[in-house]
């Protein structure tokens, strides 16, 4: 789950969990359909990257 936390967060998206006792537990993952959403991640990997991803979606 940490891992789907992560890629979540990233995407700016949201985690939504719920359940019942003796009924099972529900993960609902919802992510944004926007280019800007994959940019969390180019932070992390290559900031610079991720630079040239906001300059281009901006139109500079």
């Amino acid at each position: 789950m940490s891992i789907v936390r992560w890629v979540v967060d990233a995407h700016g998206g949201k985690l939504r969990v719920s359940g019942n006792r003796g009924g099972g537990t529900v993960f609902e993952v919802s992510l944004p359909t926007s280019g800007r959403s994959l940019l969390g991640i180019y932070d992390h990997l290559d900031p610079r990257a991720a630079a040239r991803t906001r300059a281009a979606l901006d139109g500079k």
